[in-house]
């Protein structure tokens, strides 16, 4: 049990600005003074230390009122004093100051020790040796006719909570509430857990139907651009081959045309000759009309030869553009399987959080590298 040792009062009610302490030993302590004197602050005081929020407890309008009437003073604080030798407050002391100050505003802080606390906080420590603000820790007046007018039950009511026993009944309740809020979520957890390890199944199934696309994919890749390669080196093949016979095309051309030179020089000698040799002048000219001929029908083919290399040149870069856009698909498909993975990954190290498990590192897939091709 605690016991109260001082009392220091300063800016409180009838007290002034000047700091008022009041030492209180074991045993009876009895106050006395005329009326009006102060003796019922002196309680009042103890109530408002300990947390006391409701006015009219206090016997004020409202809390800025307990601030002394003075304009000089803007405050008020009152500290108490209690020996905790047996320890019933959770402080490694023997000695335990509580304090309170309040300004005109109505704000109150609170301390123990100097160490300032919140008002539940010292609630809770304060409820660990059944000290409350309003309990009968503190019998003011008239509450002695009032509890002995009381009945039975009334009277085991207000002896449970003397004893702490309603306090313990109502931590027990509250204890049971958060149970039954903490299984429902456990539930609410565990279904949870049902749908991702669901979730993660069919994650899984969709990266292996990823997976084994990608496999077949890559495999498909890999014909096409043999198919490709082999077209490419025929094309090639048959490009050389062309240019070959377009030069040799052109060498006959070069050389029908000396050959016409040389006949139509011949023709002009002949046309000397011609009185004496028309007969051999006549020949002479059907020959040239004929290698005239043969270099028209030459050119004709050399023009072929050209087109046919222009058509060439043209699928070679129809090929070549497809070669582009497999490359293309394959890297996209590579990376939607790496987004797949990473979500499985997630969901994965979600699901052993739950179970309270470190994540475990997976092994890439096969196919999988940072290395390009």
């Amino acid at each position: 049990m605690v016991y109260l040792k001082k009392l220091t009062i300063q800016g409180f009610k009838s007290f002034g600005s000047r700091r008022i302490s009041i030492e209180v030993g074991k045993g009876l302590v009895v106050v006395t003074g005329p009326n009006g004197g102060g003796k019922s602050n002196i309680l009042d005081a103890i109530r408002f230390a300990l947390g006391e929020l409701s006015a009219h407890n206090l016997r004020v309008g409202r809390m800025a009122e307990l601030v002394h009437d003075d304009p000089s003073t803007n405050w008020a604080r009152v500290s108490i004093t209690l020996d905790n030798s047996d320890g019933a407050l959770p402080i490694d002391s023997s000695d335990v100051t509580i304090s309170r100050r309040i300004s005109r505003s109505g704000e109150s802080e609170y301390y123990v020790n100097g160490r300032q606390v919140s008002r539940n906080e010292l609630l809770t420590m304060l409820s660990m040796a059944n000290l409350k603000p309003s309990g009968f820790n503190i019998v003011p007046q008239g509450s002695v006719v009032e509890i002995a007018e009381k009945s039975g039950a009334e009277l085991r009511k207000m002896l449970e909570e003397v004893a702490g026993i309603s306090d313990y009944e109502k931590r027990k309740a509250e204890a049971e509430e958060q149970l039954a809020i903490a299984e429902k979520n456990l539930a609410i957890a565990r279904a949870s857990a049902k749908e991702v390890k669901a979730r993660v199944k069919q994650l899984e199934k969709e990266r292996n139907q990823a997976h084994r696309r990608r496999l077949v994919e890559e495999f498909l890749n890999g014909i096409r651009g043999l198919r490709l390669e082999r077209s490419l080196e025929n094309l090639r093949r048959e490009l050389e081959e062309v240019d070959r016979r377009l030069l040799s095309i052109e060498e006959e051309i070069s050389d029908l045309e000396a050959e016409r030179k040389e006949l139509g020089a011949r023709k002009a000698l002949l046309e000397k000759r011609l009185e004496s040799e028309k007969a051999g002048l006549n020949e002479l000219e059907s020959r040239l009309s004929d290698l005239d001929l043969r270099r028209k029908a030459a050119e004709s083919r050399a023009s072929e030869l050209r087109v046919k290399i222009s058509t060439l040149k043209e699928r070679i870069e129809r090929i070549r553009k497809e070669k582009s856009y497999l490359i293309s698909l394959r890297e996209s498909l590579v990376k939607r399987l790496r987004e797949l993975e990473i979500v499985r990954e997630k969901l994965k190290e979600d699901e052993l959080k739950g179970y309270g498990m470190k994540p475990m590192s997976v092994r890439k897939p096969y196919g999988e590298s940072d290395k390009r091709h």
